[in-house]
């Protein structure tokens, strides 16, 4: 249930307009009652102490006394709603502080007391022992499913997943909750602190807003974000291989140099998406929207592009396409 609140201007325009309201029914009723106006009001026709003849207000006399009682109730709800507006931004702001910097807070205490940086050179290890490919990799082709984050933390040792757990949970909420000035902020903590090169591996950020955002170099690894906002976002040189990306929204996405091996794009939206040099040897482009892509020197070894809306001269800008399933089914030798 929510609470209206008016403010002094508003209890003050609604009394004036209360009181005008039954003055005005009030004197209809005389009028109605008597035949005439009352001589109080002034408004039928009479004459004045010393015999002169007055008439009856005419319409524009009506009009001269209700635009000023009306221009200054509406004059008081106007600046009342943006006294309520400003009120209203002004604990927004307030909440999006608070919300900065309890996770500043934190995630300090978790970099300090429980060492998180040190859990990043492990869990690299821990995909590279598990082979897990990266565009690169001498590997024919890239592994199609994603590392789960369960299944990681399983190799991690003891303490260090629960620390690196609540780490990106913690980002991820926050992710989720602040406007894209203060995001930007945070994304730049995770930058500046080393925590991009692993902290969102296999992360879950399924219909999360970053449009706009800057993520470039930021490893996210078999991260999940289906249904995510990503228009015009960065992801220069970004790792986004075997992340799933089903009906994503990249448009106007920069992806130069992405690495994409392996992604599910699966009626993804990269409809003037920057894909210059971008890895996507077999990602799954099933029905995704490639209208307007730039895909010069982009790899598309064994990419399943069945359905996607993409034009052969795109697909001739490809640095390669060797097994690349076509979107007529076509497969390429």
């Amino acid at each position: 249930m929510t609470r209206t609140n008016f403010g002094w201007r508003g209890i003050l325009a609604l009394l004036a307009a209360l009181a005008f309201l039954l003055l005005a029914g009030w004197m209809v009723y005389l009028r109605l009652a008597t035949g005439a106006w009352p001589a109080w009001t002034g408004f039928g026709a009479q004459r004045t102490p010393d015999g002169a003849y007055q008439p009856a207000k005419t319409l524009w006399d009506w009009l001269g006394l209700l635009v000023i009682p009306v221009a200054l109730a509406l004059a008081a709800i106007f600046f009342n709603r943006q006294e309520r507006k400003a009120e209203l931004q002004m604990a927004e702001n307030r909440n999006q502080d608070a919300i900065l910097q309890t996770y500043f807070d934190r995630m300090s205490e978790l970099v300090l007391a429980n060492r998180l940086l040190e859990i990043g050179p492990v869990i690299q290890e821990k995909l590279r022992e598990e082979a897990w490919p990266a565009y690169g990799d001498d590997q024919p082709r890239p592994r199609r499913r994603a590392m789960r984050k369960t299944e990681l933390e399983k190799l991690l040792p003891e303490g260090m997943a629960a620390v690196w757990s609540m780490a990106q949970v913690r980002t991820v909420t926050t992710l989720r909750q602040l406007d894209p000035a203060r995001r930007a902020v945070v994304l730049q903590f995770l930058r500046d602190s080393g925590l991009d090169d692993f902290l969102l591996i296999s992360a879950s950020l399924s219909r999360v807003d970053l449009a706009g955002d800057d993520l470039s170099r930021f490893n996210l690894r078999g991260a999940y974000f289906s249904e995510a906002n990503l228009a015009g976002a960065q992801f220069f040189g970004a790792n986004l291989s075997a992340a799933q990306l089903y009906r994503a929204n990249f448009s106007g996405a920069d992806l130069y140099k992405a690495n994409l091996a392996g992604a599910r794009l699966f009626q993804a939206n990269l409809s003037g998406a920057y894909l210059s040099r971008a890895a996507l040897p077999g990602a799954n482009l099933q029905e995704a929207d490639l209208t307007g892509a730039n895909l010069n020197g982009a790899v598309l070894d064994h990419a399943n592009l069945t359905g996607a809306r993409v034009t052969p001269d795109q697909l001739a800008r490809a640095q390669s396409s060797a097994g690349a399933v076509l979107p007529d089914a076509k497969v390429l030798p």
